[in-house]
């Protein structure tokens, strides 16, 4: 209780917070690259602002393209990333229960659910204004129904198919999402600071896109465990900002690759999907045997092509819609497919989200197209933002037995 009370008070004081928090949580971080410090800080920031009443602010769901707040001088926050925040806290737990004995279900999406639960109970300040998409939950709609009533809310309707119809429906959504921004925030848009923002993300988009290359040229230059600090930034593209820590993560990389030597054989993992947000140590495993790294996440993925600064909206509308989550589960297994041919893959870990029904529904394609390709899949159950359920030591058994396959397999290969 005595934490909760001392978080809502820092949520009621916006620069104490950012004070307080870009003091403690940098700590806690892994030190190894310096951008991981000047990400959390930039992030620790971007959530300080969104609390302020003074500011104009908006909350909304993950992949929402950000170039648009940017170009607006709005802020701009993403429920997944408070919640990861609450669950580091150690206060996700009774969010989610106070917000299912309010009327949502446990099937629901926690991510979303512990969001909501937080503003209901107080905690943090009903954001002014909040935007959702169809795009990945479809869940959110009615979560936001259990915000404050006062808000002001848009919805964005992601069509299913992938046809110019469909481009041109979300290209005109957004047109009317920039209007309700403009009368909403008093803010004006421009079509020239909308490119030039566009402009950024394509800059970014490119860097991202060598850090990749050297993930793949270095197999296990950025650590045994996969990395999630890098899917922060979806909140920066569009921003000079984000431009600059990916140059800051791009020279680290580049200096450490010229004496980095991969441990021997080396099994690739690539990890779908995320990790848990609350503290978990099952993926210490990783980090315990030398032969084995995971080289990519799928979730920091460069799915999009370049934006076309020709029709800005345009292009996207098209960067929504190239989501491996649009649409059927084939999209997300193709492009599972094209990491594993890019970085080699030797086998693929899935972390299954127990309240996310868009993650869990195409596992089976997943493992089919895997094992066709001889690349053997583990599933790991749990929950990214709820530990009711979390079991480490299950979790770490399995893991262990995994990589152990692997190892058993290179022993009998150097025997042949």
């Amino acid at each position: 209780m005595k934490r909760l009370k001392f978080i809502k008070f820092l949520h009621r004081h916006p620069v104490l917070f950012n004070f307080i928090a870009s003091i403690l949580i940098p700590g806690s971080i892994n030190r190894e690259f310096s951008y991981n410090s000047h990400m959390t800080l930039a992030c620790i920031k971007a959530y300080s602002k969104t609390l302020n009443k003074k500011e104009r602010s908006v909350w909304h769901n993950l992949l929402f393209p950000s170039e648009i707040f940017h170009s607006m001088n709005i802020s701009s926050f993403v429920f997944e990333m408070a919640s990861s925040i609450l669950a580091k806290f150690n206060v996700s737990n009774r969010l989610i229960s106070s917000i299912e004995c309010a009327g949502l279900t446990r099937e629901l999406c926690s991510f979303q659910k512990c969001a909501a639960g937080a503003v209901r109970s107080g905690l943090i300040p009903s954001p002014d204004m909040i935007v959702t998409s169809s795009e990945l939950c479809d869940s959110i709609r009615k979560i936001g129904e259990f915000y404050d009533k006062s808000e002001k809310h848009f919805y964005l309707d992601v069509p299913f198919d992938n046809s110019e119809n469909s481009v041109n429906y979300v290209k005109e959504q957004l047109e009317d999402f920039i209007k309700w921004l403009e009368f909403n925030t008093g803010m004006k848009y421009s079509e020239e600071k909308l490119r030039r923002s566009l402009k950024y993300s394509n800059q970014l988009r490119k860097n991202m896109i060598k850090v990749m290359e050297l993930r793949r040229d270095y197999p296990g230059i950025m650590g045994a465990k996969p990395v999630f600090g890098l899917f922060n930034f979806n909140l920066f593209y569009g921003s000079p900002q984000g431009v600059n820590i990916s140059e800051i993560l791009l020279a680290e990389l580049r200096k450490k690759s010229r004496s980095f030597k991969p441990p021997g054989e080396q099994i690739k993992i690539l990890w779908l999907y995320f990790v848990p947000f609350y503290k978990e140590s099952f993926t210490e495993v990783l980090k315990k045997n030398e032969a084995s790294s995971v080289v990519f996440e799928e979730m920091n993925n460069i799915y999009w092509e370049e934006l076309s600064l020709d029709d800005p909206l345009e292009g996207l509308a098209k960067k929504i819609m190239s989501s491996p989550f649009f649409g059927s589960a084939c999209n997300r297994v193709d492009k599972i497919m094209d990491l594993c041919d890019f970085f080699d893959i030797h086998g693929a870990v899935h972390f299954s989200q127990s309240s996310c029904r868009k993650i869990n529904g195409g596992i089976r394609l997943i493992k089919d197209a895997l094992s066709m390709n001889n690349i053997p899949l583990l599933e790991l159950s749990g929950d990214c933002i709820d530990s009711r359920n979390y079991s480490d030591g299950q979790l770490k058994t399995r893991l262990e037995a995994f990589i152990e396959m692997f190892d058993y397999t290179l022993y009998e290969n150097r025997d042949a």
